[in-house]
C-alpha cells in the first residue's frame, strides 16, 4: 500500500509553499492537487519521489534540495475548481517510477480504512509520511477553511492532516483512490475532510485535454 501511494504521489512546490498531488493520467502527464495548493499561480514545480542505489525510498528532504534538477519538473496549471478544491496540472515529464492512480468505482463506506502520504514532514526531513484513518461518513457539504470555502462531496475521516499534506491521494485497502486530502477543521478534533472520488472523477473528465 505504501509503495503504491508513493509511486503515484508528487510534491507540488509554489512560490508561497506547496503541498502534495498525484499522477492522474500518464499518457497526458496530468497531476491533480488542491486548488488551494496552487492558488493563482500559472506554473508550479512538481517533485517526484527519489530512490537510492538499492531502490529504497529517500525521505530526507535535504537530498531532494541537492538533486532538485533531477527530481523536479515544470508544471502548467490547466484548470481550477475552487468549489471542489481541485486543480489540474500538466507536467513536462513524469518520474521514472511514476504510475497513475486507479479511481475506485465505488465511494469508501463508513468504517473503511484509508491511507495517504504527503509532504508535511519536509521540515523534519521525513517526506512521504504515511497516515492511516477510518472513514467517519460522506456527504455533500459546504465548509469554510483556511484554504477557502468548498461545496462538494466530502469524505470525512479521522486521519491526521497537516500543512503540506493537502492534495495527496487517499486510497482504500485495494490501492484505489477514494478521495483527495483537503483540509482539517480546528473546531472539530480528529476530523479531516477530503474531496470524494466522485468529485475527482467529474473534474478530470471535464478538464482532461482532448476530451
Amino acid at each position: 500500500m505504501f509503495r503504491q501511494l508513493v509511486r503515484s504521489s508528487v510534491l507540488v512546490v509554489t512560490s508561497e509553499g506547496g503541498g502534495t498531488g498525484f499522477v492522474a493520467d500518464e499518457a497526458n502527464r496530468l497531476v491533480v492537487t488542491n486548488n488551494h495548493v496552487v492558488r493563482g499561480e500559472p506554473r508550479v514545480a512538481v517533485v517526484f519521489p527519489m530512490y537510492d542505489r538499492v531502490g529504497d525510498l529517500v525521505t530526507d528532504s535535504r537530498q531532494y534540495l541537492k538533486a532538485a534538477r533531477e527530481v523536479a519538473a515544470r508544471g502548467e496549471v490547466l484548470a481550477r475548481d475552487p468549489a471542489r478544491d481541485l486543480a489540474l496540472i500538466r507536467v513536462e515529464r513524469l518520474g521514472d517510477r511514476s504510475v497513475a492512480v486507479r479511481l475506485a468505482a465505488q465511494p469508501a463506506p463508513t468504517g473503511a480504512s484509508v491511507y495517504s502520504v504527503g509532504g508535511s514532514g519536509a521540515d523534519d526531513n521525513l517526506l512521504w509520511r504515511l497516515s492511516k484513518g477510518t472513514v467517519r461518513g460522506r456527504a455533500h457539504r459546504k465548509v469554510e477553511t483556511d484554504g477557502g470555502t468548498f461545496e462538494c462531496i466530502i469524505l470525512e475521516t479521522d486521519a491526521p492532516v497537516n500543512k503540506g499534506d493537502s492534495g495527496g491521494p487517499v486510497m482504500n485497502d485495494r490501492g484505489e483512490l477514494v478521495a483527495v486530502t483537503s483540509h482539517f477543521l480546528i473546531s472539530e478534533r480528529q476530523v479531516s475532510g477530503s474531496i470524494d472520488v466522485e468529485e475527482v472523477r467529474k473534474f478530470i473528465r471535464q478538464h482532461r485535454p482532448g476530451r
